[in-house]
C-alpha cells in the first residue's frame, strides 16, 4: 500500500463512526455478510466477482452517503489468490500415496489377526474333540458297567415273596378296633351338649364397632371388631354385647341367621341373648 486509504478501510471507518453493525448494513443493502468483511477487510472471497463487487462497494458507500467513484476508477479488486488454496494436482498425487501407506500399515496387523485366530480355532477344536472322546470313553464303561451287574440284578428279586406271609399275620390284631372305639364318641358329644352353650351368638361386622362381651358375667371380649370380621361366644344363661357400632353387626343366634338388629340410624348401646330371646338397650 502506498499510504492512501482503500476504499474497503474509507466504508470500515464510517460505519464504525456512525455505530453500526455490519448486521445493520447487511438488513439495509442486502449485501451478504461474508462479502462485507472482505470490502472491508481487503480480501476476496469466492463469489465475490470483480462485477459483483464494484456493485456491492456502491451500494455500500451510497447507503453511508460517501461518493467512491473516484476509488473504483483507481482501485482494483483484491485479487482471488490471498486466500491459500490447495493444489489439486498435489493433492491427487499424495491421495494414492496416502492410500497405500494405510494399505501396508493395515495389511501387516490383518495377517498376524489370522494367524493367531486360526491357531486358537485348531487348539479349540483339539479340546472339543478330546473331550467328545472322553464322553464316550466314560459313557462306554458305564454302559458296560451296568451290562456286567443286570444279572445281580434279578437274583436280588426273589426275596421279595418273603413278605407275603407276614402281611397275613398282621391281618388277624383288626379285631381289637371294635372293642372301644364307638364309646368314646358317644361320652364326649354327651358331656357337649350337657356342658356347652345354651346360647350360641356368631356376629359378622360390616364397620368398624367397639365391643365389650360378657357371658354369664364374665368378660369374655373387649376389642374393635372391623370389616369383615367375625366372632363367636357361647353361654349357659345370657350374653351381653355392649358398645358401639351394633347396628353394624349381623347376628346369627344358635344357628339362625337374624341380620341386623334395628337400623343404623337406631343408637343400639346393649344387646342381651338368653334362651328365651333377644333384648336390646338404646
Amino acid at each position: 500500500m502506498d499510504g492512501k486509504p482503500d476504499i474497503g478501510q474509507i466504508l470500515k471507518e464510517e460505519r464504525e463512526r456512525r455505530a453500526l453493525t455490519l448486521d445493520v448494513v447487511h438488513e439495509a443493502t442486502k449485501i451478504p455478510l461474508d462479502s462485507l468483511r472482505a470490502i472491508e477487510e481487503g480480501y476476496r472471497v469466492r463469489t465475490l466477482t470483480p462485477f459483483y463487487y464494484k456493485n456491492f462497494v456502491k451500494a455500500y458507500a451510497r447507503y453511508l452517503d460517501i461518493d467512491v467513484g473516484g476509488f473504483l476508477a483507481e482501485e482494483k479488486p483484491p485479487s482471488a489468490t490471498v486466500l491459500p488454496r490447495t493444489d489439486p494436482s498435489s493433492a491427487s498425487s499424495s491421495a494414492p500415496r496416502l492410500n497405500a501407506m494405510s494399505l501396508k500399515i493395515f495389511a501387516r496387523p490383518s495377517r498376524a489377526v489370522a494367524r493367531k485366530v486360526l491357531k486358537i480355532a485348531v487348539v479349540f477344536l483339539l479340546v472339543v474333540g478330546g473331550c467328545l472322546v472322553l464322553f464316550g470313553i466314560v459313557r462306554g464303561i458305564r454302559a458296560l458297567g451296568t451290562r456286567i451287574f443286570r444279572p445281580g440284578s434279578h437274583e436280588v428279586r426273589a426275596p421279595e415273596k418273603s413278605p407275603d406271609p407276614v402281611v397275613k399275620e398282621k391281618a388277624a390284631p383288626a379285631a381289637p378296633k371294635v372293642q372301644t372305639a364307638p364309646a368314646a364318641p358317644a361320652a364326649i358329644s354327651q358331656t357337649a351338649s350337657a356342658t356347652f352353650s345354651k346360647v350360641q351368638v356368631t356376629v359378622r361386622s360390616s364397620g368398624s364397632a367397639s365391643l365389650v362381651v360378657t357371658a354369664d358375667g364374665k368378660v369374655v371380649m373387649q376389642d374393635t371388631l372391623r370389616r369383615g370380621d367375625v366372632e363367636s361366644w357361647g353361654a349357659q344363661r345370657s350374653i351381653e354385647i355392649v358398645g358401639r357400632g351394633i347396628p353394624l353387626l349381623e347376628f346369627e343366634i344358635n344357628g339362625k341367621g337374624v341380620g341386623r338388629l334395628g337400623s343404623r340410624g337406631r343408637s343400639i348401646r346393649k344387646v342381651v341373648v338368653t334362651p328365651e330371646g333377644v333384648t336390646t338397650e338404646d
